[in-house]
């Protein structure tokens, strides 16, 4: 019910009993960055890649999620920074570039981009919102 705290607190908790689908620890990524715990769920998500048994599969399925949370916390500090000096939102993810707050965009590993609302300056690494 729009508490994505909470849902990823749960997600990310499922996602680490042993044998559980990898879509769980993907969503609980999700759902944290939608819910301001980015770097949380980074962490926790790092901590599944230890596990001695997790097949290849689910090796990139959270790596690739810690890579566009990674770069979610970089963009919206972008954005953060450049709302501080010019008191606004920037038009465009690329006007972090062209100001200096950037040298370059971050890939992204679920599509050609990230995903920018100027309105309100949330980031997003699909259209999925």
């Amino acid at each position: 019910l729009q508490d994505y705290a909470k849902a990823s607190e749960a997600f990310l908790e499922a996602a680490k009993i042993k044998g559980a689908p990898v879509l769980l620890a993907v969503l609980g990524g999700r759902f944290a960055a939608k819910g301001g715990r980015t770097q949380a769920a980074i962490v926790l998500l790092k901590s599944m890649l230890n596990d001695p048994d997790i097949d290849e599969y689910r090796e990139k399925e959270i790596s690739d999620r810690i890579e566009a949370l990674n770069a979610i916390m970089l963009l919206e500090s972008a954005i953060k920074k450049y709302q501080e000096i010019y008191s606004e939102f920037p038009e465009s993810l690329e006007a972090l570039i062209e100001k200096g707050m950037l040298d370059s965009l971050p890939s992204n590993p679920y599509a050609d981009r990230y995903f920018y609302s100027p309105d309100d300056g949330r980031v997003f690494f699909d259209m999925v919102r």
